[in-house]
């Protein structure tokens, strides 16, 4: 399971590895510096600041605390590009150890440009390019969020190799509203 947690202060990413996410994505992150701090607290010392403790969920409540000898190798660590700030600084951001991800936001980064929801913008898609070339630079995959499986299909194409297609949210109201218009066409 991947959380996405609110901000990159230490105990949102704490709380969601105790409870036993297997990686932690991060918003709205527009720097080198930003991403170093965040991406401490998923790693335990020296290589990070999370808490020490076999206690909770994701060590069995104490019942696996051999986890602990390799729990530093197995967190994936996902940044999201959101906003302008942040593509101009990806070559910065990629190349700070620990990323698996670099993650696109397409509707929020979109609008930081100035030019809402229209995702062929030129604006837009060299925001994409530039993206995936740190991203290819770095070794690390590059993501981003597709509304359907036609346009993951594309995104594949283009070289994304991370892709989350709808949400959680989406996908239960698309199938809700199904069921809905399925019941309405039978009275």
């Amino acid at each position: 399971m991947l959380v996405r947690v609110e901000s990159g202060d230490r105990i949102r990413a704490g709380r969601v590895l105790d409870l036993g996410a297997a990686g932690v994505m991060f918003p709205r992150l527009e720097s080198a510096a930003q991403v170093t701090r965040a991406l401490e607290h998923t790693h335990y010392p020296p290589l990070g600041d999370r808490g020490v403790a076999t206690y909770n969920r994701a060590y069995g409540f104490g019942l696996w605390p051999d986890r602990l000898d390799t729990a530093n190798d197995r967190i994936a660590c996902i940044i999201q590009i959101e906003n302008r700030r942040a593509v101009d600084q990806v070559d910065e951001i990629a190349a700070v150890p620990g990323i698996d991800v670099l993650f696109i936001g397409p509707r929020d980064l979109s609008h930081d440009l100035g030019v809402p929801g229209d995702l062929t913008s030129p604006a837009y898609r060299a925001a994409l390019k530039r993206v995936r070339a740190a991203c290819d630079a770095a070794g690390i995959a590059s993501g981003i969020l597709a509304p359907d499986a036609e346009t993951a299909r594309r995104y594949a194409d283009d070289g994304f190799r991370f892709i989350g297609v709808g949400s959680d949210a989406t996908l239960l109201g698309q199938a809700s509203r199904a069921v809905v218009d399925a019941l309405s066409r039978t009275r």
